[in-house]
């Protein structure tokens, strides 16, 4: 059994949880019978959240009025919490979890020194940083349409800086060592795909975060660099629409966070249903990453002894098991095929795995 550990930043009730539950479905749907590669859950804590998340977003769906206020009716992430997802070949024993680490995003807060020390802990055991960014607080009230500036809440909603301090500090790739995976996953992207605006949205990622890309850049080939938008309700469906004011003529705030407490969305059509668009590709682009380092590893490409050193207890003896990797190897082509690389807001930034030429 391979467990893949995947850190997931971003801020509380931001909507990391409804894409993991969208997940699965949109992995079936874009390939249907046409690959042996499954998902499943076997781990009854995340079937139970998940079963959770889809129950409450069918139910905006079911009772359906003209606008609704999202993110309202659950708590937010109270500790750190693993949601796994199995991966498998039909027919085959072997199996591959992808544990997703969740944590409240006000552990990033300077006032959490003893959460961070736990979250550095788990970066050193991660490959790959998930930055789950609430696309509503980056876009709505910056002072202007252009893509230097974003909207005045989106730090303390997204907490760029602190995520860009915390890569910086305990996600650094040594010389020789296999290139780390940092991908910005852009939420409750509706509105602005639906306007087409999701240029503009990159480009505010590309603004709000630019810590990160500098560091990047001064770190050339030891990230691969992805931004892969996804729309959490589906094209066509609900979409943001204002923030609620009070009846003081103020936009109404959440008074720890101090934030918009009350984003409500409209349906666009009163008929359509839950359709999550683009949900799948995070989880290609994991897989994407993952059989690359297994195909690195099982031809001895690209390894060195610092390599060996760093990998040996959270890469090598995890895939090493090369019956199963050729196994999932043999699905290479049929995953990479499926990534989405640009349009849409869509782009691989730094490409030291060469995902665009593996795809063609």
């Amino acid at each position: 059994m391979n467990i893949i550990n995947v850190m997931m930043f971003g801020g509380r009730r931001c909507g990391k949880t409804s894409v993991i539950a969208a997940m699965k479905g949109c992995f079936h749907e874009v390939f249907g019978d046409n690959t042996d590669l499954d998902i499943n859950i076997s781990d009854i804590a995340t079937m139970d959240v998940i079963d959770e998340k889809n129950a409450e977003i069918s139910q905006y769906f079911i009772n359906k009025t003209r606008s609704i206020v999202m993110n309202q009716s659950y708590s937010a992430t109270q500790g750190l919490m693993e949601y796994k997802l199995d991966i498998c070949i039909k027919g085959k024993d072997g199996r591959t979890i992808l544990n997703l680490c969740d944590f409240p995003g006000e552990w990033l807060d300077q006032n959490h020194q003893d959460e961070q020390r736990t979250l550095r802990s788990k970066i050193e055991h991660c490959n790959i940083i998930v930055i789950a960014i609430d696309t509503v607080y980056l876009m709505e009230k910056a002072a202007n349409h252009n893509a230097g500036s974003v909207g005045i809440y989106n730090e303390r909603r997204n907490y760029c800086k602190h995520i860009a301090n915390m890569i910086k500090d305990s996600f650094q790739v040594a010389d020789g060592e296999f290139p780390k995976m940092i991908m910005f996953i852009p939420l409750k992207c509706e509105k602005y795909y639906n306007s087409g605006e999701m240029e503009l949205v990159k480009g505010r990622i590309h603004t709000a975060y630019k810590e990160i890309f500098d560091f990047s850049e001064e770190n050339k080939g030891k990230y691969e660099i992805i931004i892969a938008p996804v729309l959490t309700l589906g094209k066509n469906t609900a979409e943001f629409s204002r923030f609620e004011y009070g009846d003081d003529g103020e936009i109404m705030l959440d008074k720890d966070l101090m934030i918009p407490s009350m984003p409500k969305y409209i349906f666009k059509d009163i008929s359509c249903s839950y359709s999550p668009k683009y949900c799948e590709q995070p989880l290609l682009y994991i897989l994407a990453y993952i059989l690359d380092l297994m195909q690195k590893i099982k031809s001895n490409e690209r390894i060195n002894a610092g390599l060996f050193k760093k990998f040996k207890l959270h890469i090598l003896e995890t895939y090493y098991n090369l019956a199963s990797a050729q196994d999932f190897l043999e699905h290479k082509k049929i995953i990479t095929g499926q990534l989405k690389m640009d349009n849409d807001g869509y782009e691989i930034i730094s490409d030291p795995l060469q995902l665009k030429e593996m795809a063609v």
